[in-house]
């Protein structure tokens, strides 16, 4: 048997810097393989090692176990808002469970179950379950079970039955059949959760049974709302639940039974598991059994149990209930997808639910999302997961339990095997083998197999990041199974091993290997400078690199190390091999958690900072985006091309004192394309069978779609039909999950045949149980046998897209192609957010209050009848200003921003001229368009250990006399980093008024922890506490009770608007004729529509965008020329000018690069000026005397200001100049006149060269 190796080996020359072998295959083969491309045998130069152990994981195919669950896509506060994350980035994990904050919790400010439970349950999950210890405002609450009681009688449990209600009355719940129109049940899937890790149970009276408090709260709970399904216990390990400890493991048989018996079974019992020792990990997951045998079933009285505490006992006569382990991991392989792979085949295995743990934040599906849409490598995982459908297999290995393990399933229907797996806990050789393949019905005596595998990379957290496949090819099956041997296997790293049948003509061996990428861990590069760097190691994040600690029997961390403490003499080289010529992208994976401050809101400021890159020598200054925390990784992405051979990566801080806040991990070196190539257009194809067709959580099981391989001409493996059967919307159609880069007009085409005319249909947004996405029909042909194409242009945002597409007749589908369209971008429209403050609105020294505590013996608490007497909450009163200029954005360019918190939230908001935005667009056809609102938030609300408490910003959008929406908008983390969220609104032809305000709709409070209560002089909550003696140090008031601070809403910081069109184009929905060359024409944009004649010409003018414009010159071939603004047009009245950078007439475009003489002078209603990057000369006069203008901002050409061109500007305050590097003059007294303290922002190191240009105007 012949091995061969794939990939590149370690090899002499790379010094000091550890390359880590990604895709290094040794395959193993019943038959000798010819040497092929990307390909080659064992050379005498390669590096020989000796045969070490390799764990092997062993599927049996013929051992089938049922049909997988995908219990283990759950998550804990991974939903912080509402849409965030985004539906589109839930929807295709194919979520089950979410654990959250309680309905009216106080503890954290984010993730409350009755905010977030519709977009989870959109996206297609199947039960919320609310914390309800969270209405205490501090983690494990002190309180009395007592008062609990009266707090579900009086206040929760009476909030979530009128929330079920209208929830019932929106959904439109129909009481026969107990489903309302996302069909579920609301009482079923809500869940309440009122223990969580074993508080709160204390009661008044010393010594109670703490098995009475969980009885308490449940029949207090169904005294008020009986339909309520109640779960728990919840205990922080399944061992541990919070009875006299000689009970322990069988705790859970008395303490049921107990339960059982006073009519207070739990409906759902949770726990969690978040340790990972081998002890531990091994023991909770098979507790799941021992849980299952405590029950005999509905009816079956009298089954024997065994002796629990010297007695003999039997069954509990139930039906096991539904188990969740409702947290699992431990906070180190979050985000890790060859570490959490094990645990998602541990899940299965038992036939349970779980939930990834909340050890960081709440707002990105625990560690799964890099953004509100955007996807890192673990969401990969639990795609492919998802993906997975069929019998799942049985899987054994022979290594320890925490190593090598996974899932596997086979599916007759798609005729494909699929497995999942990582190494676990360690770096390693191993070896997968598929036992049995030749004996299934999908492989049945085959000899050879098609064979791809994927690898999702850990990329740290922050960042988009997607997979690659490293393999694919037939390969020959030795004895039936199919064998393969994997050598240097990073731990971090998720694998999908996807195998169908072969085709006759594939030739065994005849294999193509993914794209070089290597590795290089920032601690094992060379040191250069003086001093020394700081080693970063973190139980609490996974940083890449050899493991820092040896697994023991009570902890198994399985995190490397990285470096900080750089400086402006001090950092690392990178030696990187590369092995051909080519584009190679660099993903440097760093943290920053410069100016992270959670115990203390008031100086929480999260900055972005600068290293210093050298590429081969060439400078350059790298700019990392804030992370929170510098563990908590992201990814800065350079695109280079290198020749083959040696090339030097440098790293150096930019401050002379050592930079402990960032870290450097790794350096990912991924070949791209050829040298020179433009690698960044987007141009992929999405073969149809490779689709996902079981989508519809309404309709599940019943989608007709079938793939085919029986027409001649196809791509992939085949092609579907069926599509005309079953609507999407009915449980029909085909889905494909479509990951663009950056937001905008995309041309969409089906590659098709069809036997009649009719037409199909494109649908962009749906979800899981929500079928209202945007949707565009395209006309299909009679093709005659041949495969033609059919398609539109179509928006897309940055991130994840879900498109569904079915038709009206029975048309084969081969694929779909997604490219990114240039000429798109003229179809959008950008609005800067400064240009929307409405007329009338102070800009300057906004008032705003912010919300606190202190202690007021007299005063009476209202809201908790009394629980929180003498905590009296009081505004303080700030003050900013309207706009503002980011200090360090990500991509270097400086952005003028409105700031969110000068439009705090009122329910009277849209008709205060002070707490509105507002703006009017004009399109040329009614319909759907897409907004992007390009937003930033850096708020915290209350502190944490380490859950930060960041919050979600909302807007209120109404378009026109439409009703308002509300949205909500991701915290940024720094205020610096705008980041971008697309929402859809309908248009009407011509103009269109958009208002954007915070209605103060959403409502949350907070408590203070130790250090901030004893400072605000509230008492220890133990002193008014007859049974508790205050001892030691202080403990906060708010141990044992809610929150009474409420937050003060506003609106995000924007920084500019775009409008686009959802779909442009199209092909007709008609009988659409083939052209000579037997495809169907398609027109994916609207044809171009010849220019008029013109009398246009060197000195003529015309109106513009409402401004007075003078040909300067023209170009009749280029239908392009120059123009300088005369004046503003009679009917200009704006305040806020903007000079445009090109104007548009009789199909020509015009660059404007000059203001005319006098151009403004004198205008009485012009408050600020933007003047667009094509204006060279702002000549005399030009805004001389404009009383009420208050801000410049100039643009990217300026060279000349001429004489007297702001003067007597009294009002001019802000002068910013910092785009306009090109600056050389400035007339005699162009500054006269204006605000004596007037601030200048000029470009990076050219301040004082700017004032004294200015000074001398």
């Amino acid at each position: 048997m012949d091995k061969i190796r794939l990939g590149i080996t370690r090899r002499g020359v790379i010094k000091n810097s550890r390359l880590k072998q990604i895709a290094a295959y040794i395959l193993c083969f019943a038959l000798t393989v010819p040497v092929v491309a990307g390909i080659s045998p064992k050379t005498a130069d390669a590096e020989e090692t000796e045969d070490v152990y390799a764990p092997v994981m062993n599927v049996d195919m013929t051992d089938q176990l049922g049909e997988i669950m995908h219990g283990a896509s759950g998550f804990l506060y991974g939903i912080s808002s509402e849409d965030v994350p985004t539906m589109n980035l839930i929807t295709p994990l194919k979520p089950k469970v979410l654990a959250t904050k309680g309905a009216l919790g106080t503890e954290h400010p984010y993730a409350d179950a009755l905010d977030v439970a519709e977009t989870f349950l959109a996206a297609g999950g199947e039960m919320v379950q609310m914390y309800n210890s969270n209405f205490y405002a501090i983690f494990g609450p002190q309180n009395t079970y007592q008062d609990y009681v009266t707090q579900f009688k009086e206040v929760i449990v009476p909030y979530v039955t009128n929330w079920k209600n209208e929830w019932k009355k929106e959904h439109n719940y129909n009481a026969q059949t107990g489903l309302d129109d996302f069909g579920l049940n609301i009482d079923d899937v809500l869940v309440y959760l009122p223990i969580n890790e074993g508080t709160p149970v204390r009661s008044e009276v010393e010594g109670e049974d703490p098995r009475n408090a969980f009885e308490a709260y449940y029949t207090a709970i169904k005294e008020v709302d009986p339909l309520a399904t109640v779960g728990g216990l919840n205990p922080a390990e399944y061992s541990w639940t919070h009875v006299p400890p000689q009970w322990q493991w069988d705790g859970w048989h008395t303490l049921l039974s107990y339960l059982y018996d006073k009519d207070a079974l739990p409906d759902v019992v949770t726990w969690h598991q978040l340790e990972r020792n081998e002890d531990r990990y091994k023991n909770d997951i098979e507790e799941f059994n021992h849980l299952r045998n405590i029950f005999a079933g509905e009816g079956n009285e009298g089954e024997y149990y065994g002796k629990v505490n010297g007695k003999d006992v039997d069954k509990i006569p139930a039906d096991t209930p539904k188990i969740v382990i409702n947290e699992i991991a431990q906070s180190d392989e979050c985000g890790v997808p060859g570490a959490l792979v094990s645990w998602i085949g541990r899940l299965e295995d038992a036939e349970a639910y779980g939930c990834l743990p909340f050890w960081h934040q709440a707002d990105n599906l625990n560690d799964l999302a890099a953004d509100s849409n955007e996807a890192n490598s673990a969401w990969w995982l639990y795609k492919w997961y998802a993906d997975m459908s069929g019998q799942r297999l049985k899987i054994t290995t022979d290594d320890k339990y925490s190593g090598i393990y996974g899932v596997s399933t086979i599916d007759e229907k798609a005729k494909k095997a699929t497995t999942l797996f990582g190494l676990g806990s360690e770096d390693g050789d191993a070896k997968v083998v598929l036992s049995g393949l030749d004996e299934t019905d999908v492989f049945d005596g085959a000899k050879k197999v098609h064979v791809k595998i994927d690898a999702a990379y850990f990329k740290g957290f922050n960042s988009a990041s997607e997979p690659e496949t490293v393999l694919e090819g037939a390969f020959a099956l030795s004895d039936g199974d199919l064998v393969i041997e994997m050598k240097d296997v990073l731990r971090s790293t998720g694998y999908r091993l996807t195998v169908t049948p072969a085709s006759e003509d594939e030739v065994v061996g005849n294999l193509k290997t993914g794209s070089f990428h290597a590795i290089y861990e920032a601690e094992e590069a060379d040191r250069i400078g003086s001093g020394n760097l700081g080693v970063v190691t973190s139980g609490k994040y996974f940083l890449s690199g050899p493991r820092v600690s040896e697994a023991s029997n009570d902890k198994n961390q399985i995190g490397g190390s990285g470096l900080n403490n750089f400086t402006s003499n001090r950092g690392i080289e990178y030696k990187v091999n590369i092995p051909e010529n080519g584009r190679y992208k660099l993903e440097f994976i760093y943290g920053n958690q410069v100016g992270m401050n959670r115990g203390d809101e008031t100086k929480h400021k999260p900055v972005n900072q600068i290293q210093q890159l050298a590429i081969d020598g060439e400078s350059s200054e790298m700019i990392l985006k804030n992370t929170m925390e510098k563990e908590w990784t992201a990814i800065y992405t350079r695109y280079v091309d290198w020749e083959k051979g040696e090339h030097s990566v440098t790293i150096m801080g930019n401050t002379v004192a050592p930079e402990s806040n960032i870290m450097q991990d790794a350096l990912h070196v991924t070949a791209v394309g050829e040298y020179g190539e433009n690698t960044l257009e987007y141009n992929e194809v999405f073969e149809a069978e490779e689709g996902d067709f079981a989508f519809n959580a309404l309709y599940p099981g019943v989608n007709p779609v079938q793939v085919k391989n029986d027409a001649l001409g196809y791509t992939g493996k085949g092609y579907v039909t069926g599509l005309n059967e079953r609507s999407v919307k009915n449980g029909g159609g085909v889905r494909f999950n479509i990951v663009v880069k950056e937001s905008g007009l995309y041309n969409l085409n089906l590659r098709y045949q069809s036997g009649k005319t009719g037409k199909a249909a494109i649908y962009v947004g749906n979800a899981a149980r929500t079928f209202d996405g945007n949707v565009k029909e395209i006309g299909v042909s009679d093709t005659k046998g041949t495969w033609m194409n059919t398609g539109a242009s179509v928006y897309l945002q940055k991130g994840v897209n879900i498109v569904d597409i079915d038709a009206s007749v029975n048309i084969s589908l081969d694929s779909l192609n997604v490219s990114e369209w240039a000429e798109g971008k003229k179809y959008s429209q950008e609005i800067d957010a400064v240009d929307t403050i409405p007329d009338g609105a102070d800009e300057t020294d906004i008032p705003y209050d912010v919300w606190s505590v202190r202690w007021n013996e007299d005063y009476i608490d209202t809201v908790y009848a009394g629980l929180l007497n003498g905590a009296e909450p009081y505004t303080t009163q700030k003050q900013v200003d309207k706009i503002a200029d980011t200090e360090l954005s990500p991509d270097g360019e400086q952005i003028s921003y409105v700031v969110g918190r000068s439009l705090t939230g009122d329910e009277n908001a849209e008709s205060d001229v002070n707490k509105y935005l507002e703006f009017e667009v004009d399109v040329p056809e009614a319909g759907r368009y897409a907004m992007q609102l390009f937003h930033s938030n850096d708020e915290i609300f209350g502190t944490h250990g380490y859950n930060t408490k960041i919050i979600d910003k909302f807007a209120n959008i109404k378009v026109n006399d439409g009703e308002a929406k509300r949205y909500f908008f991701i915290n940024t983390i720094s205020r610096d980093t705008f980041k971008e969220k697309t929402v859809y609104i309908d248009l009407k032809a011509g103009r269109n008024k958009i208002k954007i305000f915070n209605d103060n709709s959403w409502k949350v409070m907070k408590g203070l922890d130790d250090g901030q209560a004893k400072a605000a002089g509230l008492p220890d909550w133990r002193e008014a506490d007859p049974g508790q003696e205050v001892t030691g140090n202080y403990s906060s008031f708010y141990y044992d009770k809610p929150g009474n601070i409420p937050i003060v809403n506003s609106l995000p910081n924007f920084s500019k608007f775009v409008i686009t069109p959802v779909f442009v184009g199209g092909t007709a929905v008609e009988d659409n004729p083939a052209d000579d060359n037997g495809n169907v024409s398609i027109t994916t944009a609207p044809s171009p529509v010849p220019a008029p004649v013109t009398d246009l010409k060197k000195g003529s003018s015309f109106i513009s965008k409402k401004l007075s414009c003078k040909v300067l010159s023209i170009d009749a071939d280029k239908k392009s020329g120059t123009v300088q603004v005369k004046m503003a047009s009679a009917k200009n009245k704006l305040k806020k000018l903007t000079i445009p950078n090109t104007v548009s007439k009789d199909g020509y475009t015009f660059k404007v690069v000059k203001i005319a003489k006098n151009a403004f002078k004198n205008n009485k209603n012009i408050t600020s000026v933007k003047i667009g990057n094509n204006v060279k000369i702002i000549d005399s006069g030009a805004f001389k005397g404009c009383k009420k203008l208050t801000r410049v901002v100039t643009g990217t050409s300026l060279i000349k200001i001429g004489k007297n061109a702001f003067a007597n500007d009294k009002k001019l305050r802000v002068i910013d100049l910092r785009k306009s590097k090109k600056l050389k003059s400035v007339g005699s007294k162009a500054f006269k006149g204006i605000y004596g303290k007037a601030k200048i922002k000029a470009p990076k190191g050219k301040l004082k060269v700017y004032k004294k240009l200015l000074k001398k105007g």
